[in-house]
């Protein structure tokens, strides 16, 4: 999967959000209201944003590879693990209204942090990590994992349920037709394009994708999430009510979605 390079969240506590941006060798720096702000002059490998501290802001979680995880909190940064992280991920997973942090550790497996403790949920390293509210019971409470070639797997209630023996390029997790419970979306390479909803899996292309998104275009319209996928030399192309369509004749590098207008 595509590492983020960014990481975009409400750092002050106003709106619009601000956007956390990594420049490569000129460190990474917060936009806000027309200002670019350096937060470091280091050069991650991962960002991500959520709220660990539990105070309805959110934080910035940068992997610094051999300089470990790190959080920065309101202008300061503090060390969460002096490992380098794999993979990271965060979600409510234990629906206390604080986000819990997600890393697989290079030579160490899958590992929860939860209120500065850090529990191991699996010695098998994940390629790809993510939470949602699987079973609708609210939270992100599920935990869905890419073990490579032992296939997908969602931890659930500490067990562990395989979804699919195949090996993902690059999954998802979504709440993509607006139900009560959350969906996942998975690249499965020359297998196609498939997402899983209510533990049935259905094709959303026989062709594999570049890279994919969701999004929805008319929040106020009915149905849910559009599916956005780079298919490389075919164009950029979404889902629509009749089928597929053409965006772009175009290759794209890379898609995040937001909200420019709010």
């Amino acid at each position: 999967p595509r590492t983020p390079k960014h990481a975009m969240g409400n750092f002050d506590g106003d709106w619009p959000r601000e956007a956390a941006i990594d420049f490569g060798s000129l460190g990474v720096w917060m936009y806000n209201d027309g200002t670019w702000t350096q937060l470091t002059a280091e050069n991650p490998e991962s960002l991500l944003a959520a709220n660990v501290v539990g105070d309805s802001l959110d934080e910035v979680l940068a992997d610094f590879g051999a300089l470990g995880l790190w959080v920065w909190n309101a202008g300061t940064w503090d060390q969460l693990s002096q490992a380098d992280a794999g993979c990271l991920a965060a979600g409510d997973v234990d629906a206390d209204g604080t986000d819990e942090v997600l890393v697989n550790f290079v030579a160490g497996g899958l590992w929860l942090w939860n209120a500065g403790a850090w529990n191991q949920l699996t010695g098998v390293n994940a390629d790809q990590v993510a939470t949602g509210d699987l079973d609708g019971a609210g939270g992100d409470d599920e935990i869905v994992a890419d073990f490579g070639a032992a296939g997908l797997w969602m931890l659930d209630s500490d067990v562990w349920t395989q979804l699919s023996a195949v090996n993902p390029d690059y999954f998802l997790v979504d709440n993509i037709d607006y139900d009560d419970s959350w969906e996942i979306l998975g690249d499965f390479g020359s297998s196609g394009w498939w997402w899983w909803n209510d533990g049935t899996w259905e094709q959303a292309s026989a062709v594999n994708p570049d890279y994919f998104i969701t999004v929805k275009f008319d929040p106020d319209g009915p149905g849910g999430d559009s599916f956005i996928g780079d298919f490389g030399g075919t164009g950029f192309w979404r889902t629509g009510v009749s089928g597929w369509y053409q965006i772009s004749s175009l290759d794209a590098e890379f898609m995040i979605s937001g909200n420019w207008e709010a």
